[in-house]
Order: structure tokens, then sequence, then C-alpha cells
């Protein structure tokens, strides 16, 4: 079974530096890896290219910042070209110990799409939560025995079967960040696709650098845009009907916080 490695960069050579070191000290080097690098700066992709020599891995640079669902997708398409039979989503601001390629081959049986846990601080999180109407999705803490309508694999650490992406197409680069694995969860849900819920290997999550360099006026947009599309697209009926007026009220609130904040 050939498992492919996708992840993206964004100005944070220091946070892919890290990820890549890791990957070059795996006890089993059984895979390949794509960096897809959302047009950094130049001495961003310079350092790089310094990487260039490892015979798993290949970098790719996009001519424009495609965001995390469209960095991944250019991955996810080089690797499906590759003939991997799994591609796994890995944040660049991540790392793994010189085990974790060995242990996750393990669990590559079967079909469908598996979430990994992600150490967040002193909290392990096994999967998403959707909250109809929320701005931000959160996470649980504890693990999954039971999937239901609700539960999202984290974009940041989930391994999908490539016979995945035949049925459910890519990833909705609408979104851009934000929202874009709930989406893919959901929508994979309703064609079937079995989940697990890992609780081995563990990738340990630090804190994004990548969106805190597009700025929080940024981000507080991408919150709240993509909460629209993404309750427009899945959240029951009677709550679409209110979704305008409570994205009005979500506005003018986030307004007036600007407006009265020192």
């Amino acid at each position: 079974m050939k498992l492919s490695l996708v992840t993206v960069n964004y100005n944070s050579f220091e946070q892919t530096q890290s990820l890549l070191h890791d990957l070059d000290h795996q006890t089993d080097q059984d895979f390949d890896c794509v960096v897809i690098d959302n047009n950094s700066e130049k001495t961003d992709q310079q350092k790089l290219g310094q990487f260039g020599n490892r015979n798993w891995l290949s970098i790719i640079y996009n001519s424009d910042n495609l965001g995390f669902a469209g960095g991944c997708n250019v991955g996810i398409a080089h690797a499906l070209k590759s003939s991997a039979d799994y591609v796994l989503l890995i944040n660049n601001d991540t790392n793994v110990d010189s085990n974790f390629i060995a242990e996750l081959r393990q669990q590559m049986v079967g079909e469908g799409i598996m979430a990994l846990p992600l150490q967040e601080g002193p909290n392990v999180a096994y999967a998403g939560q959707v909250k109809w109407l929320q701005p931000t999705l959160s996470h649980l803490h504890a693990p999954i025995d039971k999937d239901t309508s609700l539960l999202y694999a984290i974009g940041g650490g989930v391994l999908i079967h490539r016979s995945v992406f035949k049925k459910v197409g890519p990833l909705d680069e609408r979104y851009f960040l934000y929202f874009e694995d709930a989406d893919y969860s959901l929508r994979a849900r309703r064609k079937g696709t079995p989940f697990r819920y890992l609780t081995a290997p563990i990738i340990t999550h630090k804190i994004s650098q990548s969106t805190k360099k597009l700025g929080s006026p940024i981000i507080l947009r991408y919150h709240y845009r993509n909460m629209f599309m993404f309750n427009q697209r899945h959240a029951p009926w009677p709550l679409r009907i209110i979704l305008p007026a409570w994205a009005f009220l979500g506005i003018v609130k986030q307004i007036l916080k600007l407006i009265l904040r020192p």
C-alpha cells in the first residue's frame, strides 16, 4: 500500500522544516511526501527548496495562495497521480515521533476516512464537532467510540483512502481555510464513507503561524463567511431560514466590538 503525505506551507518554513526533519528520521521510510508552497515570500521558498534532495520529498510551488483547501487539492492530485493508495493530510505546524509512519501503516486497512489524534497542548483532539450557526468549530478530547452525523475528521491530521476522492471529489476550495474539513466529512458521510477515529499514532499540533500572518480581520472574515456557507449547505432547513438574520446580527456585533474596543 503506497502512502503519500500532503502538507501546505505559507511563509512558515521553520514549522515545515521541523516536520520534514521528523519525517527524515522515520524508522519506516516507505512513504513519500509532497509540500505545497502557497506562494510564500522568496526567502521562505528558497529555504524550503534546500530540502528538495530527499528521494521521498516533492515540492510544488503555487503561483497564488490557494488557501489550505486549494493547496491540499494540488497535493492530493499529485499523490493520486503517483498511485497513492492512502493520502495523509497533515498540518505543517506539527511534529511526529520516529515510529509514526510504522504505526500509521498498521491502520491502513480498508477504505474510508481515518481521523488521527492531535495533541493540542495538554489535550488530545480525536475529532471535530459541528455546532450549527457558530463561527468556530470545537474539538472533542475523548476517544470516539461511535460515529455520528455531527462529527468530522480534523484536517490537520486525516488519512483518506483514494476511493474516497473518487466518490466525494476534492476539498471545496471556496472555503480557503476553516470549515473545509467539516464540509468534506459531511459530504463523505452522505456518500456512505466509513469513518474511524484512531487513538494512535498521535500528531503533536503547535499553534498555527501561517494563519497569524494573514491578520486577525481576515481570519474573522473567513470564520463568519465560511460559517454562513457551511450552514447554508448542511444545516437543518429551519436553521437555514433564520441564517440571514442571524448572520446580520453577528456582523453588527463584530462592528460594535471594533468600534468600542480601545
